[in-house]
């Protein structure tokens, strides 16, 4: 067979994650805390090549205002 792309979700903050190289294209994070985040997303091929693509975003994250009807 051909190679596999595999991604990697890294979350930097307050509260880090990073999911490891793994073969979904998406990848659902909630976060814990409000504050700065940088998340970054990896690209590479199954086959251990190089990087083909990495990409980083800097976005707040603010806490949930209470609704109350």
């Amino acid at each position: 067979g051909g190679r596999e792309v595999l991604y990697r979700y890294i979350i930097d903050g307050p509260i880090a994650d990073d999911s490891g190289y793994i073969r979904s294209n998406s990848y659902l994070w909630t976060p814990e805390e409000e504050g700065e985040y940088t998340i970054t997303l990896k690209v590479k091929y199954d086959d251990f090549t190089k990087i083909t693509r990495s990409i980083s975003l800097e976005h707040p994250i603010y806490k949930a205002a209470d609704i109350r009807t």
